[in-house]
């Protein structure tokens, strides 16, 4: 990324996103929604992320600093479901790192309501990073 603003905030939630979309693969089916909705707003920062690699400079003062509020607010929620995760990483302590995410889904335990709340959370981020793309695209 080449415009003149620090984006070190959307780097990071870039990158955070598809780690946490790699760690869900394979997730069961109570937490597959949680999987798509990462994957999908993987796919949209990728979009922007290629998107201002084209444009460079020629993003607008305003829109910076929008995407950096918005990315802020994005990658402390994804870290929440990243120490969810790691919690329940640690509960298998064998096999490879893969191997050790599937085998904790079994013992991996997120009630409905707050599957439900995290995906509601997700989905206000992925809108508003969508509201930036289509901006940015006019």
């Amino acid at each position: 990324m080449s415009f003149g603003l620090s984006v070190g905030d959307f780097i990071t939630v870039l990158h955070l996103a598809n780690t946490l979309r790699k760690q869900l693969v394979g997730a069961p089916g109570q937490y597959s929604a949680v999987s798509q909705d990462v994957r999908t707003l993987s796919s949209i920062l990728q979009d922007i992320e290629d998107l201002i690699d084209n444009i460079g400079d020629g993003v607008a003062d305003r829109r910076k600093q929008e995407l950096e509020q918005i990315s802020k607010a994005c990658q402390a929620m994804l870290k929440e479901l990243e120490t969810k995760l790691l919690q329940f990483q640690a509960l298998d302590s064998a096999g490879s790192k893969s191997g050790k995410f599937r085998v904790a889904w079994k013992k991996f335990r997120w009630d409905q309501e707050g599957v439900e709340e995290f995906r509601h959370r997700l989905n206000l981020h992925m809108t508003a990073f969508h509201t930036f793309l289509q901006c940015i695209t006019k």
